[in-house]
């Protein structure tokens, strides 16, 4: 069988096809931002110059009117008021401007008398600078008053806030490139949990979203799964995930995101610090994608914890790949790569990768097709590694055999907690084989073995309970699917073996069936007993006498409830004919329900089969479009 590629190789046939992926204008979701920025500064500065400029002429205006006088020392400007002897200008002033730029000045008439007491005053007046001359200096560029240093300061703080807030980031961007705001983005600006789940969005809304949370710190976690974003929208995301590092949590499942996707998602891996979650699960990954994972899963700048790649179809040669790259990864806690036909040399690759793996805790592996291979490379990985807590397995064509491989690997096993073996061929043979290693092995740690939808006999479940009482942390689930429409995410009957303190008791007509069976005799011979007068019918008080002289272990409550069913027409009396006709109809009930639980049984195996030979005949290239 030939060899998965080293991890080395791998590393040096992706590095620099997933770094030449990316568009050399790496920034530009940056520089747009910046870009309107500044646009909403030059907007801002001279909304406020126009503000600013009224506000001190109109002050300056009313300061003149309350008599103020101002004197100049040096360049700075200084204010004082006239004192209380000095009379104050009259408060009409007219200004306008002259065709050479000066300024005239119109006052309203005065009396004689006031006209005398402006020339007394001349003298001190020659010394101050009047309202007029101070405008005039100011239109000529001259110095501003003492209060537009601290405006123009307050002012640029607030122009600052304003347009690096996520609010105004986003607006600009649906104004600049004509979107209409998506409500549901909006309500959620100021939310650490971001949900953009199939709404809809196009690439255009993912560049406005994107630019919007360029430098937004409130943000953790964000979902856009089942929006189809494609490669545009991929692109802006991981843009701007090379500049924010505050969102630890990416969903972008459902998306279509494909080969293009894929190396834009390997390379902002190697590039953000901060995230520590993405689900990129159902974006029609292929095999040869593989690569581009496995090459960040090998970079040394590769931080992530918990990845997602589920229901793509990586196949064998992407199992190769991405086992490889498990072989020297120490920093994913959580991989789940299950529904992605990972078999024969995938599977094996990734048992020979979980080895020396010593991060992933937590490996999801379902529907996969492992087969008998696989299950003995995953069990050789069990004897060997020390971190895996909790390992899924369900639906993978593990028969019995391969349950003999992993109870082998589980005896040498000290870490894990949970197996999920849910929806494999093992026999009930194939479980007692597991449990069997779970009542001897002293080192093997297992709390949880699930079996779903796996038909466990009688010694099974009773050597379940014999391993419940030597380990009382333990549990054996099992059951089967319920319905005619067998569902792999729900509709099982969920049992487990600590259930049997809280079963409920048989129904009072199956013991007393089963009395009569393990005794030997039928009703006929048992109702006989009762009936001293022969007539076929007996009373109540009779008929519990009767039960109780036979010994049916039956409780006086059992008893009435057993009558009630029995006694029909409610005359208070049981006769032969209804004790035969409650016995059948509950026998016909049993059958029925039985014969449902039957049907619902085969149907899952006819449909597992049917998808297994459809994955084989994929796989062999016998089945085309």
């Amino acid at each position: 069988m030939e060899e998965p590629p080293s991890s080395q190789k791998i590393f040096q046939l992706t590095r620099s096809e997933t770094t030449a992926s990316v568009p050399e204008d790496k920034n530009r979701l940056v520089r747009l931002a910046k870009e309107m920025r500044v646009e909403n500064r030059s907007a801002m500065d001279k909304g406020h110059r126009a503000s600013a400029e009224y506000k001190k002429r109109r002050a300056r205006v009313e300061s003149a009117s309350r008599g103020s006088i101002c004197s100049r020392h040096g360049s700075a400007v200084t204010c004082r008021h006239r004192p209380d002897s000095v009379k104050q200008p009259p408060k009409s002033i007219l200004k306008s401007k002259t065709s050479t730029g000066g300024t005239v000045v119109t006052r309203s008439q005065s009396t004689s008398a006031e006209t005398g007491k402006e020339n007394s005053a001349g003298k001190e007046k020659s010394n101050c600078i009047h309202v007029e001359d101070i405008e005039d200096e100011d239109d000529e560029g001259g110095e501003e008053d003492c209060d537009t240093d601290l405006e123009n300061e307050v002012a640029k703080s607030q122009i600052s806030k304003a347009d690096n807030s996520v609010e105004y980031l986003y607006d600009a961007a649906c104004q600049r490139f004509a979107l209409i705001p998506l409500s549901a983005f909006t309500r959620q600006l100021e939310d650490a949990d971001i949900q953009l789940n199939n709404q809809g969005l196009s690439s255009k809304d993912m560049m406005a979203i994107s630019i919007a949370l360029l430098r937004n710190t409130l943000c953790t976690t964000l979902s856009l799964a089942g929006n189809d974003i494609g490669e545009d929208g991929c692109r802006y995301i991981c843009e701007m995930l090379q500049d924010n590092v505050s969102i630890v949590r990416l969903n972008v499942a459902d998306n279509n995101l494909k080969t293009a996707g894929a190396k834009l998602l390997s390379y902002m891996l190697k590039m953000n610090a901060g995230l520590q979650a993405l689900d990129a699960s159902g974006n029609g990954f292929i095999e040869h994608d593989a690569k581009y994972f496995a090459s960040a899963l090998q970079d040394v700048t590769f931080r992530l914890k918990e990845l997602d790649l589920s229901h793509n179809n990586f196949s064998e040669e992407g199992g190769v790949l991405l086992g490889a790259a498990l072989e020297t990864n120490d920093t994913i806690e959580k991989l789940n790569l299950s529904w992605n036909s990972l078999r024969r040399k995938g599977a094996i690759a990734i048992g020979k990768g979980l080895r020396s793996n010593l991060g992933v805790k937590q490996l999801d592996l379902s529907w996969n097709g492992f087969a008998t291979e696989g299950a003995k490379e995953i069990a050789e990985a069990l004897q060997k590694n020390s971190t895996l807590v909790d390992l899924d397995l369900s639906s993978n064509r593990i028969d019995a055999e391969g349950a003999a491989y992993l109870a082998k690997g589980l005896q040498a096993n000290y870490t894990l907690d949970i197996l999920k073996l849910s929806k494999n061929p093992l026999t009930s043979f194939g479980a007692q084989l597991i449990l069997q290693t779970l009542k001897k092995s002293e080192t093997c740690q297992l709390k949880t073995l699930e079996l779903f939808d796996l038909h466990l006999e009688k010694d099974a479940i009773e050597l379940g309970h014999e391993v419940c009482e030597l380990r009382p942390e333990f549990d054996l689930v099992y059951g089967v699917s319920l319905g005619s429409k067998p569902n792999m995410y729900g509709g099982f009957k969920r049992r487990t073996v600590k259930e049997k303190e809280v079963e409920r008791p048989k129904e009072p007509l199956q013991i007393l069936l089963d009395f009569v069976q393990e005794k030997g005799i039928n009703l006929m011979e048992l109702f006989s007993q009762f009936d001293e007068d022969n007539s076929w019918s007996v009373s109540r008080d009779e008929f519990k006498q009767g039960m109780k002289n036979a010994k049916i272990p039956l409780t006086n409550a059992q008893m009435e409830e057993l009558l009630d069913s029995l006694d029909k027409d409610g005359d208070g009396e049981v006769d032969f004919g209804e004790l035969m006709f409650g016995s059948k109809e509950f026998e016909d009930k049993q059958r029925e329900r039985e014969e449902e639980l039957r049907r619902a049984a085969l149907a899952e195996s006819l449909c597992d089969t049917a998808v297994l030979v459809a994955e084989r005949a994929d796989s062999d290239g016998e089945l085309g479009n």
